[in-house]
């Protein structure tokens, strides 16, 4: 059997114009012809059942695609004349009731103007449509649907239908406007709350600044100056305060604060404000405590920073310093503090304001325990419980 002959059989059968019969086969003498004819037919075979199937798998994925969107056809005047059960069940109407309405009287009026005169647009010029589109009715509140339209032309239909396909997705509008809305009621109570802070802050520093200019105007009237020395360390001590808010505020984000960056800010400002020349070490883990528990620590810190910088120097000594460290050991925070001064005997010295605020915060507050230190010869090292640490 030729070549060329071949060629035209598997060009039958390639275009599904292959003639050959069981019957031709058997009445072939040529036993090599009989082989070839026989195995070209079950080829033709084989391609004529995958395109049965693929026709069957085509038409069940149309069918089923039909199945679950939402089908409407409509004449080139818009007008209604076909429509799938979910399209009616979706504008809850009935086919009679459908019948000659056109399509525009069901878009929004408010919503879908925009989105209709688009998809007109882009149908009169011949071109398909993507987008979604709002619809409402006597029957149904505003409703959206994502479509898919566009001008059907086949040689099996009628030319000149438009078919809009669609989807509906109204709950998930719905759900987007939803959380939009609870997004900006969120943000608005979010400036509120900011604004109510601000104010309580701006509040609470001239509650104590007014406190602190009361108890200035009684130690310049106070004859006593015993009294006057104690109004004036108690003036000392709501200052501090003070300006520990300050610090509090700047560096507090929402519910924590970073502590190494506060100690830092206190440590610079009280250095600053006694003109303190030597250095300060703010050592240890990054870690985050509690708002509650920040001004604490930071009342902590400026009543032994402020006895450093009172007692711990003569006026000789050039090479100060103090070391400020904190960290987590297993589940406690360890607060450690130490200048290379001359120290002093807590025990010989009559305690005054400001050691019984740092023993009350200290013991009562933190309810610290000392821990022994060897690294620095003036040291005192607390070991706090976790509850100070934001978990």
């Amino acid at each position: 059997m030729k070549a060329e002959e071949i060629s035209d059989y598997l060009l039958q059968i390639l275009s599904g114009e292959l003639n050959i019969s069981i019957d031709n086969i058997s009445d072939e003498t040529d036993q090599e012809k009989q082989q070839i004819l026989y195995g070209l037919y079950l080829l033709n075979e084989d391609l004529e059942n995958e395109r049965d199937n693929n026709s069957h798998l085509q038409d069940s994925i149309k069918n089923a695609f039909i199945e679950i969107s939402l089908v409407v056809i409509m004449a080139a005047n818009w007008d209604i004349e076909d429509a799938n059960h979910n399209f009616l069940e979706f504008i809850g109407m009935t086919k009679d009731e459908i019948n000659n309405l056109n399509f525009g009287d069901l878009v929004d009026s408010v919503e879908g103007v925009g989105q209709y005169e688009s998809l007109k647009s882009a149908i009169d010029t011949g071109a398909g449509w993507t987008g979604t589109i709002s619809l409402s009715g006597p029957k149904i509140k505003i409703r959206w649907i994502d479509v898919k339209a566009f001008v059907f032309k086949s040689d099996k239909l009628d030319e000149g239908k438009i078919w809009l396909i669609g989807k509906d997705i109204t709950k998930r509008i719905e759900l987007k406007a939803q959380l939009k809305s609870t997004n900006e009621n969120l943000v608005e109570t979010l400036k509120r709350k900011e604004f109510l802070l601000r104010e309580l802050n701006h509040r609470v520093k001239n509650n104590l600044q007014f406190i602190s200019g009361v108890l200035f105007l009684q130690v310049q009237n106070e004859s006593d100056e015993r009294l006057a020395n104690s109004l004036r360390i108690v003036q000392d001590k709501i200052t501090a305060i003070s300006d520990l808010h300050d610090i509090l505020v700047e560096k507090a984000s929402m519910d924590k604060v970073d502590l190494l960056s506060y100690l830092k800010a206190i440590s610079t400002k009280l250095a600053f404000s006694a003109e303190y020349n030597g250095k300060v070490d703010i050592l240890g883990d990054a870690v985050k405590i509690t708002t509650e528990s920040a001004p604490y620590v930071g009342i902590v810190l400026n009543e032994l920073m402020t006895n450093s910088l009172k007692y711990a120097w003569g006026h000789d000594d050039l090479e100060k310093e103090i070391i400020i460290a904190v960290g987590k050991v297993e589940d406690n925070f360890i607060f450690h503090y130490s200048d290379n001064g001359k120290g002093y005997d807590r025990s010989r010295i009559n305690p005054g304001l400001g050691t019984k605020l740092f023993d009350m915060l200290m013991l009562d507050q933190f309810k610290a325990k000392l821990v022994n230190c060897d690294k620095h010869p003036n040291c005192q090292c607390y070991q706090l419980g976790k509850g100070i640490l934001l978990k």
